[in-house]
């Protein structure tokens, strides 16, 4: 957990004791997080600081994500409830157009 936190301060142009500060108000935290050792409510803070889930932060599931489907993932998150619709009805009226070559399609199937 502590290397996917470091990563991400690093991706952003950071560093994890101004995140620490930031986030619990003192960097006395730091060797906790090492230890692999956080408070819910400063994991879902850091989360949410970074636009990821606590699962990412917990387990990497996210790391198995292309880099352009990372980057889909992280704007429609930051996308409003609106945006988000839109998104995903323009999926569903696009996803017979555009199958993978074995046939299946792409996206997600949602009934309107």
């Amino acid at each position: 957990m502590f290397d996917r936190i470091k990563g991400l301060c690093d991706k952003n142009g950071t560093n994890i004791t101004t995140l620490c500060k930031t986030i619990t108000g003192s960097s006395g935290n730091i060797p906790t997080w090492k230890k692999g050792h956080i408070r819910s409510d400063y994991l879902l803070m850091v989360a949410e600081h970074f636009n990821v889930t606590t699962d990412y932060l917990l387990k990497g599931i996210e790391s198995s994500l292309t880099a352009d489907e990372t980057n889909l993932l992280t704007q429609y998150r930051s996308m409003s409830d609106q945006g988000k619709e839109y998104i995903l009805q323009t999926i569903d009226m696009a996803k017979d157009k555009y199958k993978k070559s074995d046939g299946a399609s792409i996206g997600v199937a949602r009934c309107f």
